[in-house]
């Protein structure tokens, strides 16, 4: 019976019925709420983070940051714009936890049998060609760092998933989250991201070298070396299934370009830089002087 609750209603932490309250005296007109799975817990003080959809104005949702005793605290005190206040982390831990749990389970689950075979045929390559010119060395090489890159970093992927979903379950039971936790499911979300993104960066920069070794190959292959015709012929079906630019549509192309600087350094945060901005134009927190002259 748990269960099954759990799967109709979410397994979401109870909001107080002063907490209750409030969100209702913050709801407008035909709108609804909803609330993050646990508490945010920062300086030893407990908050709910509440999100309102059908709100009339664009983006159409809006956000209240409530105590744990139905007090309404000011902006200055939840949103920071530091990382590390209740609006990064509420915002960032519903994030992570949905990403982890629905795309980073379909990446951990992403095939690696066909990179193995990749790497099983340009090894026979290599040991069946030792006459290579320096050229196709380097052609070679870029169509094997394809399948180095993509077994290592799906290894990763599995990693992150797993520890981060340890974690979203332990949010799950405890219904709370501190920044060290968030931090940690950060972490997981981050690299998992970035490792599924230079597993696709590599075989887009490569296009053009792996195309030259096929060519290469077709042209110098003997008609009777027959195991070699099948080597390159199930080499080059694995090719076409690879990403190029060709590949990519428009739009694809534009967010490849606005994010890839962030993804390729671990340095940067994912984050959009304008985060704050858009976040304090949905927050329906009263700032301080407002408090005051309530």
């Amino acid at each position: 019976m748990k269960k099954l609750k759990a799967y109709l209603f979410g397994n979401k932490v109870k909001l107080p019925e002063v907490v209750q309250k409030r969100v209702e005296a913050y709801k407008q007109d035909r709108e609804w709420s909803d609330h993050l799975f646990c508490k945010i817990i920062v300086n030893n003080t407990a908050y709910f983070f509440i999100q309102y959809d059908g709100v009339k104005r664009p983006p159409h949702r809006a956000r209240l940051v409530i105590r744990s005793d139905g007090s309404i605290p000011p902006i200055e005190e939840v949103c920071q714009e530091n990382y590390q206040d209740v609006v990064w982390m509420g915002t960032n831990i519903d994030h992570c936890c949905y990403r982890l749990s629905t795309i980073g389970k379909k990446w951990s689950k992403s095939p690696v049998w066909p990179y193995k075979r990749m790497k099983q045929l340009l090894k026979n390559i290599r040991d069946s060609s030792d006459k290579m010119p320096a050229e196709m060395k380097i052609a070679w090489e870029s169509f094997y760092q394809v399948t180095e890159i993509y077994l290592v970093k799906q290894d990763l992927i599995k990693k992150c998933y797993t520890k981060g979903m340890e974690l979203y379950e332990k949010l799950l039971a405890t219904h709370q989250a501190s920044l060290k936790e968030l931090d940690a499911l950060e972490h997981y979300h981050d690299t998992m991201g970035r490792a599924a993104y230079r597993q696709n960066d590599i075989q887009l920069k490569t296009y053009e070298e792996r195309k030259k070794l096929l060519r290469y190959l077709v042209k110098h292959t003997k008609w009777y070396q027959l195991v070699m015709w099948i080597t390159i012929i199930e080499l080059a079906y694995h090719h076409t299934k690879l990403l190029n630019e060709k590949k990519l549509s428009t739009s694809d192309r534009e967010i490849n370009e606005k994010i890839h600087d962030r993804m390729m350094n671990d340095e940067l945060r994912l984050v959009e830089s304008d985060f704050y901005q858009k976040e304090r134009g949905i927050l329906r927190n009263p700032s301080q002087t407002e408090l005051v002259n309530e």
